[in-house]
């Protein structure tokens, strides 16, 4: 720590002595007065003054859009270079002067052209302590389908709106773009005898050096001796056309005669395009006499055919491309050109036909290659017409599609980060609910009848007596629910996840240690190029212990570990199926400022803050490659509640929350504010239990998030100690442990509705309750219907047993009615 301390008000330094005398003489001066006298301080209350003075440290370090920078960041390089396969570059940051705070420094690249390069890491913290320490900056190049090398800015953005740098960063390109084609044609043809032909080589795009297209002449009904040699037509550099010229020689004979002209062995530098060789006419002009008249025949030298452009496609992942097509020649009727996938489940094409006329023949039509899944895919183009060179059966033309990586692998990662840091929210709040709450003997949270629907409920804790080393045991369960919306570049991500969480933990003295172990099932949407649906499902388990370090002060940390799977399902195509792997560690701490009182109405305020890391990995499939994701978040929250008393014991107790975070990693990233209220109803005049909870986030740095949750129990039982008389339950579950069963006939976890009545009544002899019982959930595609009668111990004894019957009648809206009758027995000692 410094020598020298800032007085919080006007920020004058003063010394550490006079620091600490200070605060002697207003924390033991009695309210109203301050007195000269000093006296020294328990190590306690100073421990607690050192704590509170952090919490407010921490509280301001919190970047604020007020905050200015004197200086510029210092930034090691202004240009790198990398390839666009993988290859990386790093350059550092610092700033060049020492900060009054914490300076936060987010780096991002430029919004056009997207998805070139990765940077990491998004955001860098600058202080006192490490303003001059160069920090890493790592840039890694992404490939891609263009041709050429491309340019990105990175743009270094520090908090309070003043000091900026960016960064070029050159990708190169390591892809040969497609070789340009080549292609015949001869005027005129048929040629008369004795005249000449001339050989047109055509390139589909200009060369930076010259080259020579070697020919081949090849006799058909001609003679050797009938026409000349040409050996090949030398195209100069930037040029796309060069001729050559072959001649033929009059006869004696008076029929027409034919040869071909044909590509040879073409260099590296092109390939064969259409046509690809040429069939040259020779007419004969000797006749028996002179004629009185000449028929003059001119012959159309332009080859039917159908032309694309670009002559295959390359798409990488999920979305879709483009192409040209149009005809070569014009034609003497309209011409119907069909376009059709060979691979459908690959790629498919729109518009599936297109009408040429004479008159527009030549103008480029858009066709529209739309992915599915990865592969290869050949997309075959057809001519027919009434004029008969656009109907010949041979006249097809065919575009190779090359699809990279399958569509939902591009959302693995994204949507699998948001899942696992959802359900390490979930189960961490019920984590905080046990460390917060104080050791008491007996049961909280809402009764439900049927054994399996109790842990499912929104919370329940049962907590035993305390037996003779001091400590005292608990098993608790809490249900939850959270949304979440994203967006990543042009990836849209939805998501809803249900988690039950049962626990069991142990007090003694000042520590508290635990084991928590969580069902997590998660559903949601994603978009952009490609759409589908995707389900998730983890199990996990979560260590976790607390310490009271000091009266008003408890730190505490979690470990996590699960598995479970994911499935994704396109709009079109098959499903996939991968492993899931997820790993959590937090810490933090509470502060219990104004503690709640042990009797009676009162406020009680708490400071809470922790910092979480998680990682979702997936495995690599036959279908699926592997994804690595991670997510951090910083929180501060403050949690005030007000507790009032009621007659016959009972008390009201409205909650508010309020807190600050910083989240970082592979999902949305930056500075956010979450507000949750919530009120709690004890009343056992009436056995009235009500629960309430809500949050959601009313602000994020990045405005694509979308967070909220809710939780409802209401417990309605007159006589609790006896069991005996009118009971009522109403909760809203989230997803609990029995959403492991297939409730709605489609394998997926919805939202439910659930209500349970129950009467109890004396039973053999009066030493156990029978309570007929019935119920009603209600989901979002499936309704049960329950009848029941359960038998339990009305003593209180060491041995708590029950057993019971139950019917259910399950409607569903994908499946006939089914019905069931269970037998039921539970035993606690």
């Amino acid at each position: 720590m410094s020598k020298r301390q800032f007085d919080k008000v006007d920020r004058r330094p003063v010394l550490k002595d006079d620091f600490e005398d200070t605060m002697k003489q207003r924390l033991l001066a009695p309210k109203g007065e301050i007195k000269s006298e000093t006296r020294t301080p328990s190590k306690a209350e100073l421990a607690l003054n050192w704590a509170v003075m952090l919490l407010v440290l921490a509280t301001a370090c919190v970047p604020a859009g007020a905050q200015t920078i004197g200086d510029s960041l210092v930034v090691s390089s202004s240009r790198v270079t990398v390839a666009e396969n993988g290859d990386t570059a790093t350059y550092t940051v610092k700033l060049s002067a020492e900060p009054g705070r914490v300076i936060a420094v987010r780096l991002e690249p430029a919004p056009a052209p997207p998805g070139l390069i990765t940077v990491r890491p998004h955001q860098m913290l600058f202080d006192r302590r490490n303003w001059n320490i160069p920090q890493t900056v790592t840039v890694t190049g992404v490939d891609n389908d263009d041709f050429g090398d491309r340019m990105v800015t990175v743009t270094h953005t520090a908090s309070g709106g003043k000091g900026a740098a960016s960064v070029e960063v050159t990708i190169k390109d390591d892809e040969l773009p497609p070789l340009p084609t080549v292609s015949l044609s001869v005027a005129p043809n048929p040629v008369v005898e004795g005249g000449s032909v001339t050989v047109t080589g055509h390139l589909s795009s200009a060369l930076p050096s010259s080259v020579t297209i070697p020919l081949v002449l090849t006799a058909g009904t001609a003679e050797a001796g009938d026409y000349g040699a040409l050996a090949g037509i030398a195209i100069a550099a930037g040029q796309t056309a060069a001729t050559g010229t072959i001649g033929t020689v009059e006869d004696a004979d008076r029929d027409d005669e034919t040869f071909t002209v044909s590509l040879g062995m073409l260099p590296a530098l092109v390939t064969a395009g259409s046509p690809s060789s040429v069939e040259v006419t020779i007419e004969d002009d000797d006749t028996a006499g002179s004629p009185s008249s000449v028929e003059v025949m001119i012959k159309d030298d332009d080859m039917a055919g159908i032309g694309l452009s670009p002559p295959s496609l390359h798409i990488r992942g999920c979305g879709t491309a483009a192409y040209t097509i149009l005809l070569l020649s014009q034609p003497k009727a309209e011409v119907t050109v069909t376009v059709e996938s060979d691979a459908p489940d690959v790629a498919t094409t729109s518009p599936a036909r297109l009408v040429f006329t004479p008159e527009n023949w030549n103008r480029g039509r858009k066709v529209t290659v739309t992915t599915r899944i990865g592969g290869i895919a050949s997309i075959v183009h057809r001519a027919s017409s009434s004029d008969p060179g656009y109907d010949a059966a041979s006249l097809t033309r065919t575009l190779r599609v090359v699809v990279g990586e399958g569509a939902p692998t591009l959302f693995a990662a994204p949507w699998q980060a948001r899942f696992g840091r959802s359900h390490a929210t979930q189960v961490l709040e019920g984590i905080a609910g046990r460390i917060a709450a104080q050791p008491k003997a007996g049961v909280d949270g809402s009764r439900s009848i049927a054994a399996h629907r109790e842990v499912t409920s929104s919370s329940f804790a049962l907590t035993g007596e305390e037996v003779l080393d001091g400590s005292m045991q608990s098993v608790w369960g809490r249900s939850s629910g959270l949304h979440f919306r994203g967006r990543e570049r042009a990836l849209v991500l939805d998501g809803e996840v249900r988690t039950a969480t049962v626990g069991a933990d142990r007090w003694r003295g000042q520590s508290q240690m635990g084991l928590a172990l969580s069902r997590g099932l998660g559903k949601g949407e994603y978009g952009g190029g490609c759409s589908g649906r995707i389900r998730a499902s983890l199990t996990s388990v979560v260590p976790y212990a607390s310490l009271q370090a000091l009266e008003r002060l408890k730190l505490w940390g979690a470990l996590g570990y699960g598995t479970g799977k994911v499935t994704f399902r396109p709009k079109v195509g098959d499903r996939y199926k991968a492993d899931l792997t997820w790993t959590m560690a937090v810490a933090g701490l509470r502060g219990n400022v104004l503690p709640l009182p042990e009797e009676g109405s009162g406020p009680a305020l708490a400071v809470t803050s922790d910092a979480l890391w998680t990682r979702t990995t997936s495995e690599k499939t036959g279908d699926l490659a592997a994804s690595d994701s991670g997510v951090t978040r910083l929180r501060f929250r403050l949690e005030g509640s007000w507790r009032v008393t009621l007659d016959e014991g009972g008390h009201l107790t409205p909650k508010v929350k309020v807190g600050a975070h910083h989240d970082g990693g592979d999902a949305e990233t930056g500075f956010g504010v979450d507000f949750g209220v919530g009120i709690a109803l004890v009343d056992p005049s009436l056995g009235l239990s009500l629960n309430l909870s809500g949050r959601t986030l009313i602000a994020h740095q990045d405005g694509d998030l979308k967070d909220q949750s809710f939780a409802m129990s209401l417990a309605f039982d007159p006589s609790p100690a006896t069991r005996r008389g009118p009971s009522l339950t109403l909760y809203h579950a989230g997803g609990g442990l029995d959403t492991l069963e297939d409730r709605t006939g489609s394998g997926e976890a919805t939202p439910r509705w659930v209500m349970e009545a129950a009467w109890g009544f004396p039973a053999f002899g009066g030493r156990f309750t029978g309570s007929p019982h019935v119920g009603f959930e209600h989901a979002t595609a499936a309704r049960d219907y329950t009848l029941g009668w359960q038998f339990s111990r009305e003593a209180a004894s060491a041995l708590e047993l029950s057993f019971g019957v139950k019917a259910v009648r399950r409607e569903s809206n994908v499946a006939a009615p089914e019905h069931t009758v269970g037998f039921e027995i539970r035993a606690y000692w």
